[in-house]
């Protein structure tokens, strides 16, 4: 347990701060990446991350009741994990003899394919986790914590393409220098839109552009 850990540390901080001990993927090894919608990642690692949460507050209860469903929450923790996981060796990111940095890959992978890497954020997600935990202290059965955790998974990107961002805000500015009487409305909306190019606003206010992290075990 304590490697599989080890390996989500080091995968989702790794989006944040690229580790110094790993080796950089061979010229060819990039071109096998494949670039996944970063939306999938995000929601996969978000699911384990509170899955695991749930399992490790049940494991620390002395509430015989809590720990009675010990054996499903593990499941579906272990469940969670293994759906990343299998995402990564897909996309190429995960080599076994390799050192773990699939975060420092993937953006290998964007600055050759687009020039520039993706901006991750990172973020521990304590709001969520301590519901979850509640979750599990009141009492809270696998099936609706499942249904909860699903409920809170991101809808859009947390992450963002600062190249995306860049031709956006070009645009505007061009549209703004040179005004047209009849346009005011469109260029309003048009900054409106750059301001909220992640979409992390609208549905769920937990998360204002801030990338995904991952709970320290204890």
């Amino acid at each position: 347990m304590k490697k599989l850990l080890f390996l989500m540390l080091a995968i989702v901080m790794g989006m944040a701060c690229q580790p110094a001990f790993a080796d950089p993927p061979s010229e060819s090894e990039v071109d096998e990446i494949q670039l996944r919608a970063p939306l999938e990642l995000e929601r996969a690692v978000m699911e384990y991350m509170l899955a695991f949460e749930a399992y490790t507050a049940a494991r620390k209860s002395k509430d015989k009741n809590v720990r009675s469903r010990l054996v499903k929450l593990m499941q579906g923790y272990r469940n969670a994990y293994a759906r990343f996981l299998e995402m990564l060796r897909e996309d190429k990111l995960y080599r076994p003899d390799k050192p773990k940095d699939p975060a420092g890959w993937y953006d290998k992978k964007h600055e050759k394919s687009k020039g520039y890497k993706r901006d991750w954020k990172k973020t521990d997600a304590k709001e969520f986790r301590a519901e979850v935990k509640e979750m599990v202290k009141n009492g809270a059965t696998p099936e609706q914590i499942k249904v909860f955790i699903q409920s809170k998974l991101p809808s859009a990107p947390m992450s963002s393409d600062p190249g995306l961002y860049t031709t956006t805000t070009t645009s505007t500015t061009t549209t703004t220098s040179t005004p047209d009487p009849g346009d005011d409305d469109d260029d309003k909306d048009g900054d409106d839109d750059a301001d909220g190019k992640d979409g992390d606003k609208g549905d769920d206010g937990w998360w204002p552009g801030k990338y995904l992290g991952f709970p320290k075990p204890d």
